[in-house]
């Protein structure tokens, strides 16, 4: 396998330098390749541009969407955020429970009273 890549290399790098020997091909002091960029370029110049414009504007579009994703990713600090559970086989009781959190850069204790007795009220019950 090693062998028919490495030919399949050779190859495509002599196809390569014979092109590029045949576009250098001197014409009235001018290479080959000139002529034919001349002949080309009312085709190719446009498609080029095409080709730009259609990425620079997928680019800022991609970089507008990733902006846009990230912005809300991290919670402001003046946001609340309400949590409740509805399912009746699950929380501490029986019964709806509706917590608030608020960001835990704001707290000077890592638990407030009414959070610390709602833990200390699970733990007596297990």
């Amino acid at each position: 396998m090693k062998q028919k890549s490495g030919i399949k290399i050779w190859k495509a790098l002599g196809f390569f330098l014979l092109s590029y020997l045949f576009l250098s091909i001197p014409i009235n002091k001018k290479p080959l390749f000139d002529y034919l960029y001349f002949l080309t370029s009312p085709a190719t110049t446009p498609m080029y541009t095409a080709i730009k414009t259609g990425t620079s504007n997928g680019w800022r579009a991609t970089e507008h969407f990733t902006a846009k994703l990230f912005s809300n990713s991290v919670p402001s600090e003046n946001n609340f955020y309400a949590d409740s559970v509805k399912n009746k086989t699950a929380g501490i009781e029986k019964e709806n429970i509706k917590v608030e959190i608020s960001p835990s850069s704001d707290r000077e204790e890592p638990y407030t009273d009414q959070e610390k007795a709602s833990i200390e009220k699970a733990l007596q019950e297990n």
